[in-house]
């Protein structure tokens, strides 16, 4: 039930995540639960890249259901995997020393499925908000450059407009003195203000012409000067968009071979700590089997006990006690009628 909870939803999510899952079965009751669940860690090492996380999960039961949840083996299994352990083992008021112990403690099979739901959620959150950082900053760069345009072009136009403004003045003022000279002086030289009129107005159509053409010119350069700069500004957006990516996919690589080499480690570790730990229990094994008492019954030693008590010296009996020998094969009952000193000198 607990597994069917677990599957249900994290294919029901509401943000249409895929997840890519590989069920490795074990007992999770009663006196095989510790190795069976050993025996799945086990497999799951063996295929460690293919995975991100383990997830153990359990029904609901009693206490007693529980218990294997709460051996040391399991724990220190669990404690030691290269990839991170998520549980959600029983019911909400039920917690075991493997959840003390995984990188991740839920309360149930439904809130680990919530977890990893969420850990994707966020992160498809922070992808787009640096999609929406970057987006506002190619805004800003845009809006900067075209107020910069705007900016030159009417400073242009309003220096073109005193350009021209000034010399009409200076043209209206000379036809002003030539206007107000004596009579005598213009009948003289009407002749030769006709000419100077005809030229001068030629001139004027010239300049007006000219400074038209370059006022042409210059609208012309602006504009390809803006559509240019414009370009340049868009392939520096992409540009600068390529980097962002190139670098927070750099940064990610590194991460993830941090996350690989800390996971060797953490496996190389774990493999001499469980050598050394085998090299001391077998040392414990060959010291208890020297000292087993049926080995030195097999080598001729007895055990005489008084009244279920080991013999050690002399002061534990009496002439009268009773007296039981044990042998490699059978005993002997013996009552005790003296007792006497060691002779050191004999």
């Amino acid at each position: 039930a607990g597994y069917q909870d677990f599957m249900a939803q994290l294919a029901s999510n509401p943000f249409g995540y895929a997840f890519k899952l590989t069920t490795f079965e074990a007992s999770v009751q009663g006196n095989e639960a510790v190795s069976s669940i050993q025996a799945a860690l086990h497999r799951v090492s063996l295929q460690r890249p293919a995975f991100d996380a383990v997830v153990i999960i359990r029904g609901g039961g009693s206490q007693t259901d529980l218990l294997c949840f709460d051996q040391y083996e399991l724990a220190a299994t669990v404690a030691q995997m290269a990839l991170p352990v998520l549980t959600g083992i029983g019911h909400e008021r039920d917690e075991s020393v493997t959840d003390l112990v995984a990188h991740t403690s839920l309360k149930t099979p439904t809130a680990v499925a919530a977890f990893l739901i969420d850990r994707c959620n966020a992160y498809e959150a922070h992808l787009e908000e640096v999609l929406r950082q970057i987006k506002d900053v190619s805004t800003l760069r845009t809006r900067t450059e075209v107020q910069w345009l705007s900016q030159q072009t009417s400073r242009l136009e309003q220096r073109t407009g005193t350009f021209l403004q000034n010399h009409q003045t200076e043209l209206e003022s000379q036809t002003r003195i030539l206007s107000d000279k004596p009579k005598k002086f213009l009948s003289d030289e009407q002749y030769h203000l006709k000419c100077e009129e005809m030229r001068l107005t030629q001139v004027v159509q010239q300049l007006l012409f000219s400074q038209k053409n370059k006022q042409n010119y210059h609208r012309q350069q602006l504009e390809n000067a803006s559509t240019k700069t414009i370009g340049i500004a868009k392939q520096n957006l992409v540009h600068q968009e390529h980097c962002l990516q190139y670098a927070a996919e750099q940064k990610t690589q590194k991460m993830q071979m941090l996350f690989q080499t800390m996971h060797h480690k953490l496996a190389y570790a774990a493999k001499d700590l469980v050598q050394i730990k085998k090299h001391q229990l077998q040392l414990q094994e060959m010291d208890i089997r020297v000292h087993d008492p049926e080995r030195m019954l097999q080598r001729g030693y007895t055990l005489t006990t008084v009244n279920g008590k080991l013999i050690r010296s002399l002061d534990q009996v009496k002439p009268g006690d009773k007296i039981k020998t044990r042998l490699l094969a059978g005993s002997i009952q013996s009552t005790v009628t003296k007792t006497e000193m060691p002779d050191l000198f004999q």
